[in-house]
């Protein structure tokens, strides 16, 4: 009697793990009788094959993000170039990675793309991505410990709607991780560009993560 239940259960196994029907077999062995060590040991391992599908990692995340050679400069359009060419991020890694991270409400319509990854840090991971919001579009540079805990994250490129100001700024990323960005205001209904409006600012990323302004 017992191998004919280790058979069984093998074979009902396989088909949680292989079938798209899983919950609607769930709902059928939670209506036999549950006392049944097979049937409570279905479900047990049901339980557990859901919830490391629902479960994002760190290594999964990153895999989103290539590794490019620097220097890497991002302008205004750069975005839908990486949106051709990587993955997107699912729902749940947003969540995870990145929402928890955001100070400000973010909405349905929110866009997240991935752009890259920055290659030879050590003892961190660092990675550039793009946000997409109301009249705000940005290129974001986060950095995490090994462990998946962030470290630091900026805005270093975009465009932003203030008032009735738009903010243009492209941003180089040099192998030595310095990062130049260049910043231009216009007037949002006369998008002509005038260089006298422009400024310059230094960034740095850092051995240990941290991306701190450099003069």
């Amino acid at each position: 009697m017992t191998d004919c239940n280790d058979h069984r259960e093998s074979r009902l196994v396989k088909t949680i793990e292989c079938k798209d029907s899983e919950i609607i077999f769930c709902v059928i062995l939670s209506s036999l009788d549950n006392r049944n060590p097979v049937i409570c040991s279905l479900l047990k391992r049901f339980r557990i094959i859901m919830i490391k599908k629902q479960q994002a990692t760190l290594k999964d995340f990153l895999q989103k993000f290539p590794k490019v050679s620097l220097p890497v400069t991002l302008y205004e359009e750069s975005h839908h170039d990486f949106s051709k060419t990587n993955d997107p991020i699912p729902a749940i890694m947003v969540e995870e990675f990145l929402m928890k991270l955001e100070t400000e409400e973010v909405d349905e319509f929110t866009e997240y793309i991935p752009c890259f990854r920055i290659p030879k840090t050590d003892g961190f991971h660092a990675i550039v991505y793009f946000k997409a919001g109301l009249l705000n579009y940005e290129y974001n540079l986060l950095t995490f410990n090994k462990d998946g805990l962030s470290i630091d994250k900026k805005v270093i490129a975009g465009t932003k709607v203030e008032g009735n100001q738009l903010q243009r700024t492209v941003a180089t990323i040099e192998d030595d991780w310095i990062i130049y960005c260049v910043r231009g205001i216009t007037a949002a209904d006369n998008p002509i560009y005038d260089s006298s409006t422009s400024e310059s600012l230094h960034l740095e990323l850092l051995a240990t993560g941290e991306i701190i302004f450099s003069t």
